[in-house]
């Protein structure tokens, strides 16, 4: 396991600047745990309230994802959270099982908010498995790389359990029990509630380890006195602030692309073969910089753009923000024959992201996204 490296201590220590950076993590916890709990009314005023308060803890892009969760319909907001919940209450838990029942919801079919969700319901057996999680996990591990998202998530789940295990017998104290984290020796209580570590609690470690989250709020570990380095993925990597950072790869084989305004100029961005054609390969959304792409063979096109992508050894529909489109419409419930989204967060963001693999060139009408702009990110 790319993590197996940490030390005790140095979980202990970022396990601590975790909690102080983000500082409404176990309020948060206790919502989900009474959702959890035998008897707990579950109805969509409930399930907003919590949603909203998952998203407002994931960070940059959260308010995006929670104005698609509130769009999604009553009903199916209540049926896919009640089969979440039995899915994590089974005897083992079904964690896949349970993170395949809130796909439906519009915002939660990728794995970087499903998971932060279902953390939060079950933070005994459930990590987050976001961009910055998962790209570590496949750029350092060959096993990894070679698993599908699904299995990967499962993986880094047993890992989190196992050593939350360990550090339990060990009676490592928990960051929450800690005066400071100076990165002295290893603490340890006889307090068992203070050294009851769970799953999501190490995944907050690894995460605040990535991030240089350490004693103090440096970018350089107290620990060690070495800053952790994240090696370059081969997909999107996120910084620090959550923006995705890539570097055009040296090719001159790549194929061109064009922005296009959409018919609505506020709504999106439209993505095509050649400017003037009426039928579009992929859309941004301006509201939340989705980016939707359609399927192979969508009506009026001759590009499939993920297969394209995929040609330059990525596959979209592998990332953690990916969330497949289940009407084949937009994020937005139009147009037809989409495929999927990827959650970029931003148009700029989106943007970047198709300039990893492809030339793109501004329409001559598109009065916003100029070819100044594009050439600018």
């Amino acid at each position: 396991m790319p993590f197996g490296h940490l030390a005790n201590r140095q979980l202990q220590c970022c396990h601590y600047a975790h909690l102080q950076k983000v500082r409404n993590t176990r309020a948060v916890e206790s919502v989900g745990r009474t959702l959890m709990a035998p008897g707990a009314v579950i109805n969509t005023a409930v399930l907003i309230d919590f949603s909203l308060q998952v998203c407002r803890w994931g960070g940059r892009t959260g308010s995006r994802v929670f104005w698609r969760i509130r769009k999604t319909p009553a009903p199916m907001l209540v049926v896919s959270f009640t089969q979440a919940i039995a899915a994590l209450k089974k005897t083992p838990p079904a964690l896949l099982a349970a993170k395949t029942s809130l796909g439906p919801i519009s915002g939660l079919g990728a794995f970087s908010y499903s998971s932060k969700h279902l953390r939060m319901l079950a933070p005994e057996i459930s990590p987050v498995l976001d961009g910055i999680i998962d790209h570590y996990l496949v750029t350092k591990s060959p096993r990894y790389a070679r698993s599908a998202i699904d299995q990967r998530f499962l993986g880094y789940a047993d890992f989190c359990q196992a050593k939350a295990l360990e550090l339990t017998a060990k009676r490592v104290t928990l960051g929450d029990f800690l005066p400071s984290a100076d990165g002295g020796t290893l603490m340890t209580t006889s307090i068992s509630a203070h050294c009851k570590w769970n799953a999501a609690d190490v995944d907050m470690a690894c995460f605040a380890w990535l991030q240089g989250w350490y004693a103090g709020g440096g970018a350089t570990s107290t620990i060690s006195g070495q800053t952790p380095t994240t090696p370059r993925p081969a997909q999107i990597e996120p910084n620090a602030e959550g923006k995705r950072t890539l570097d055009i790869p040296n090719t001159t084989r790549r194929p061109t692309i064009f922005l296009a305004q959409d018919h609505k100029r506020d709504t999106a961005v439209t993505i095509k073969e050649a400017c003037g054609r009426r039928w579009n390969n992929a859309w941004i959304c301006r509201s939340h910089g989705s980016l939707d792409f359609k399927n192979g063979g969508a009506k009026g096109t001759t590009r499939h753009l993920i297969s394209e992508i995929l040609t330059q050894g990525v596959d979209v529909t592998q990332d953690p923000d990916w969330e497949p489109s289940h009407d084949g419409k937009t994020c937005h419930h139009e147009g037809s024959d989409y495929q999927g989204r990827l959650n970029t967060g931003t148009v700029e963001d989106a943007v970047r992201y198709l300039k990893r693999f492809f030339i793109v060139q501004a329409c001559p009408k598109n009065e916003t996204e100029t070819q100044a702009w594009i050439d600018a990110l």
